[in-house]
Protein backbone atom coordinates (compact mmCIF):
# COMPACT_ATOMS: atom_id res chain seq x y z
CA UNK A 1 0.00 0.00 0.00
CA UNK A 2 1.60 3.51 -0.84
CA UNK A 3 -1.11 6.11 -0.96
CA UNK A 4 -4.52 6.47 1.24
CA UNK A 5 -7.28 9.04 0.72
CA UNK A 6 -9.45 10.52 3.52
CA UNK A 7 -12.67 12.22 2.85
CA UNK A 8 -14.62 13.70 5.75
CA UNK A 9 -16.65 16.25 6.51
CA UNK A 10 -15.32 17.14 9.99
CA UNK A 11 -12.07 18.57 10.16
CA UNK A 12 -11.46 17.38 13.53
CA UNK A 13 -12.06 14.52 13.26
CA UNK A 14 -10.40 13.77 9.55
CA UNK A 15 -6.96 14.97 11.33
CA UNK A 16 -8.09 12.43 13.91
CA UNK A 17 -8.63 9.59 11.36
CA UNK A 18 -5.57 10.72 9.34
CA UNK A 19 -3.27 9.94 12.59
CA UNK A 20 -4.74 6.73 13.17
CA UNK A 21 -4.22 6.13 9.74
CA UNK A 22 -0.35 6.70 9.72
CA UNK A 23 -0.48 4.54 13.19
CA UNK A 24 -1.87 1.86 10.92
CA UNK A 25 0.41 1.87 7.89
CA UNK A 26 3.17 3.87 9.00
CA UNK A 27 5.09 4.37 5.80
CA UNK A 28 2.01 5.24 3.81
CA UNK A 29 1.08 8.45 2.49
CA UNK A 30 -2.08 10.04 3.47
CA UNK A 31 -4.47 12.78 2.24
CA UNK A 32 -7.22 14.26 3.45
CA UNK A 33 -10.36 15.94 1.94
CA UNK A 34 -13.59 17.09 3.25
CA UNK A 35 -15.98 17.30 0.39
CA UNK A 36 -17.50 14.78 -2.45
CA UNK A 37 -15.78 17.22 -5.14
CA UNK A 38 -12.21 17.22 -3.81
CA UNK A 39 -12.14 13.68 -3.38
CA UNK A 40 -12.79 13.33 -7.27
CA UNK A 41 -10.09 15.59 -7.98
CA UNK A 42 -7.69 13.86 -6.05
CA UNK A 43 -8.93 10.55 -7.43
CA UNK A 44 -8.90 11.80 -10.67
CA UNK A 45 -5.14 12.67 -10.23
CA UNK A 46 -3.18 9.59 -8.44
CA UNK A 47 -3.88 6.48 -7.77
CA UNK A 48 -5.35 5.68 -3.88
CA UNK A 49 -4.90 1.75 -2.56
CA UNK A 50 -7.63 2.97 -0.32
CA UNK A 51 -10.05 5.61 0.88
CA UNK A 52 -11.98 6.07 3.59
CA UNK A 53 -15.18 7.54 3.16
CA UNK A 54 -17.03 9.85 5.78
CA UNK A 55 -20.91 8.18 5.47
CA UNK A 56 -22.29 11.44 6.42
CA UNK A 57 -20.27 13.31 2.80
CA UNK A 58 -22.55 16.53 1.57
CA UNK A 59 -23.85 16.49 -1.54
CA UNK A 60 -23.82 13.15 -3.71
CA UNK A 61 -22.53 11.56 -0.51
CA UNK A 62 -20.11 8.42 0.06
CA UNK A 63 -22.99 6.08 -1.67
CA UNK A 64 -22.36 8.21 -5.12
CA UNK A 65 -18.54 8.30 -4.56
CA UNK A 66 -18.65 4.96 -3.72
CA UNK A 67 -20.72 4.11 -7.33
CA UNK A 68 -18.84 6.18 -9.35
CA UNK A 69 -15.32 5.07 -7.79
CA UNK A 70 -16.20 1.15 -8.36
CA UNK A 71 -16.79 2.18 -12.35
CA UNK A 72 -14.00 4.72 -12.12
CA UNK A 73 -11.02 2.59 -10.64
CA UNK A 74 -12.45 -0.87 -9.34
CA UNK A 75 -8.77 -1.88 -8.15
CA UNK A 76 -9.12 0.57 -4.92
CA UNK A 77 -10.20 -0.41 -2.00
CA UNK A 78 -13.12 1.83 -0.71
CA UNK A 79 -14.32 1.62 3.17
CA UNK A 80 -16.79 3.72 4.62
CA UNK A 81 -16.97 5.16 8.23
CA UNK A 82 -19.39 6.39 10.32
CA UNK A 83 -20.25 7.48 14.20
CA UNK A 84 -23.55 5.02 14.16
CA UNK A 85 -24.77 1.88 12.46
CA UNK A 86 -27.75 2.69 11.10
CA UNK A 87 -29.55 0.09 8.71
CA UNK A 88 -29.96 2.04 5.97
CA UNK A 89 -26.68 3.45 5.61
CA UNK A 90 -24.93 -0.09 6.47
CA UNK A 91 -26.71 -1.21 3.56
CA UNK A 92 -26.67 1.19 0.83
CA UNK A 93 -22.50 1.18 1.39
CA UNK A 94 -23.00 -2.39 0.89
CA UNK A 95 -24.94 -2.09 -2.08
CA UNK A 96 -22.90 0.47 -3.29
CA UNK A 97 -19.61 -1.79 -3.47
CA UNK A 98 -18.12 -0.46 -0.28
CA UNK A 99 -15.36 -3.21 1.30
CA UNK A 100 -15.81 -2.23 4.93
CA UNK A 101 -17.50 -0.16 7.23
CA UNK A 102 -15.79 0.97 10.31
CA UNK A 103 -17.27 3.14 12.80
CA UNK A 104 -15.31 6.21 14.21
CA UNK A 105 -16.34 6.27 18.28
CA UNK A 106 -14.54 2.65 18.91
CA UNK A 107 -11.04 2.49 20.78
CA UNK A 108 -8.86 3.58 18.79
CA UNK A 109 -6.41 0.52 18.89
CA UNK A 110 -9.45 -1.30 17.62
CA UNK A 111 -9.85 0.62 14.57
CA UNK A 112 -5.66 0.33 13.93
CA UNK A 113 -6.34 -3.19 13.67
CA UNK A 114 -9.57 -3.31 11.68
CA UNK A 115 -7.35 -1.23 8.98
CA UNK A 116 -4.47 -3.64 9.50
CA UNK A 117 -7.09 -6.29 7.86
CA UNK A 118 -6.84 -4.92 4.90
CA UNK A 119 -2.91 -5.67 4.20
CA UNK A 120 -4.40 -9.30 4.58
CA UNK A 121 -6.95 -8.63 2.23
CA UNK A 122 -9.34 -9.21 5.07
CA UNK A 123 -12.84 -6.47 4.53
CA UNK A 124 -12.69 -4.02 8.11
CA UNK A 125 -16.25 -4.46 9.37
CA UNK A 126 -16.53 -3.16 12.85
CA UNK A 127 -18.04 -5.85 15.19
CA UNK A 128 -21.04 -4.08 16.22
CA UNK A 129 -21.92 -3.74 11.95
CA UNK A 130 -21.04 -7.04 11.53
CA UNK A 131 -24.20 -8.02 14.51
CA UNK A 132 -26.45 -5.41 12.88
CA UNK A 133 -25.67 -7.08 9.39
CA UNK A 134 -26.78 -10.30 10.98
CA UNK A 135 -29.63 -8.94 13.29
CA UNK A 136 -31.17 -7.83 9.67
CA UNK A 137 -31.18 -10.82 8.28
CA UNK A 138 -31.96 -13.19 10.76
CA UNK A 139 -34.99 -11.14 11.33
CA UNK A 140 -35.72 -11.56 7.56
CA UNK A 141 -35.24 -14.66 7.71
CA UNK A 142 -37.59 -15.30 11.19
CA UNK A 143 -40.49 -13.83 9.07
CA UNK A 144 -40.59 -15.85 5.94
CA UNK A 145 -39.49 -19.66 5.22
CA UNK A 146 -35.75 -19.96 3.96
CA UNK A 147 -36.09 -21.48 0.25
CA UNK A 148 -36.24 -25.03 -0.59
CA UNK A 149 -32.66 -26.27 -1.14
CA UNK A 150 -31.00 -23.26 0.67
CA UNK A 151 -31.10 -25.08 3.87
CA UNK A 152 -27.63 -25.69 5.58
CA UNK A 153 -25.34 -27.21 3.96
CA UNK A 154 -27.04 -26.46 0.48
CA UNK A 155 -26.26 -23.49 -1.69
CA UNK A 156 -28.99 -23.27 -4.22
CA UNK A 157 -30.43 -25.57 -7.39
CA UNK A 158 -27.40 -24.48 -9.29
CA UNK A 159 -24.75 -24.33 -6.38
CA UNK A 160 -22.78 -27.14 -4.51
CA UNK A 161 -23.24 -28.30 -1.21
CA UNK A 162 -20.75 -27.18 1.58
CA UNK A 163 -18.61 -29.65 3.28
CA UNK A 164 -18.78 -29.77 7.57
CA UNK A 165 -15.31 -27.95 6.97
CA UNK A 166 -16.44 -25.31 5.27
CA UNK A 167 -19.53 -24.87 7.11
CA UNK A 168 -16.77 -24.63 10.08
CA UNK A 169 -14.83 -22.08 7.76
CA UNK A 170 -17.96 -20.01 7.41
CA UNK A 171 -19.11 -20.15 10.72
CA UNK A 172 -15.45 -18.36 11.62
CA UNK A 173 -15.72 -15.91 9.10
CA UNK A 174 -18.99 -14.52 10.17
CA UNK A 175 -17.42 -14.29 13.87
CA UNK A 176 -14.88 -12.06 12.13
CA UNK A 177 -11.78 -14.28 12.24
CA UNK A 178 -9.26 -13.89 9.76
CA UNK A 179 -7.26 -16.41 7.38
CA UNK A 180 -4.52 -16.83 10.04
CA UNK A 181 -6.98 -17.12 13.21
CA UNK A 182 -8.94 -19.70 10.82
CA UNK A 183 -5.76 -21.21 10.25
CA UNK A 184 -4.91 -21.81 14.36
CA UNK A 185 -9.01 -22.39 15.34
CA UNK A 186 -8.93 -25.35 13.07
CA UNK A 187 -5.38 -26.39 13.75
CA UNK A 188 -4.53 -26.02 9.94
CA UNK A 189 -1.88 -24.19 7.92
CA UNK A 190 -2.80 -20.38 6.26
CA UNK A 191 -2.60 -21.70 2.81
CA UNK A 192 -4.91 -24.86 3.54
CA UNK A 193 -7.29 -22.10 5.52
CA UNK A 194 -7.35 -20.00 1.90
CA UNK A 195 -8.04 -22.92 -0.24
CA UNK A 196 -10.95 -23.35 2.31
CA UNK A 197 -12.46 -19.74 2.22
CA UNK A 198 -11.58 -19.80 -1.78
CA UNK A 199 -13.92 -23.03 -2.18
CA UNK A 200 -16.93 -21.27 0.16
CA UNK A 201 -16.74 -18.05 -1.73
CA UNK A 202 -17.21 -20.35 -5.16
CA UNK A 203 -20.03 -22.69 -3.33
CA UNK A 204 -21.92 -19.43 -2.06
CA UNK A 205 -21.13 -17.18 -5.42
CA UNK A 206 -19.82 -14.46 -3.16
CA UNK A 207 -17.15 -12.66 -4.07
CA UNK A 208 -16.08 -11.30 0.42
CA UNK A 209 -16.34 -11.59 3.93
CA UNK A 210 -19.30 -9.55 4.11
CA UNK A 211 -21.20 -11.36 1.22
CA UNK A 212 -19.86 -14.82 2.62
CA UNK A 213 -21.56 -13.87 6.17
CA UNK A 214 -24.87 -12.66 4.95
CA UNK A 215 -25.58 -15.33 2.55
CA UNK A 216 -24.67 -18.03 5.35
CA UNK A 217 -27.08 -16.35 7.35
CA UNK A 218 -29.68 -16.55 4.78
CA UNK A 219 -29.06 -19.91 4.39
CA UNK A 220 -29.46 -21.25 7.89
CA UNK A 221 -25.26 -21.61 8.26
CA UNK A 222 -24.98 -19.27 11.41
CA UNK A 223 -26.80 -18.46 13.53
CA UNK A 224 -27.47 -14.96 14.59
CA UNK A 225 -28.33 -15.58 18.19
CA UNK A 226 -25.43 -17.38 19.43
CA UNK A 227 -23.07 -15.97 17.62
CA UNK A 228 -19.82 -13.40 18.52
CA UNK A 229 -18.06 -10.86 16.92
CA UNK A 230 -14.01 -10.73 16.81
CA UNK A 231 -12.15 -8.10 16.03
Amino acid sequence: MQRILIAERHPETGAWLEDVTREAFPDVGVDTVATVGEARERLQARDYNLVLLDMDLPAAGAVGLLQWLRRASPGTWAVTTAFHEDDEQVFSALCAGTRGYLLKDQARVDLVNQLRQISRDDPPLSPTVVRRILRYFQESTDSSAVEPGLSAGASGPTGKSLTARERQVVGLISRGFSRQDIAMAMGIRPNTAASYIKSVYRKLRVSGRAEATLEAVRRGLVDAHHRRAVS
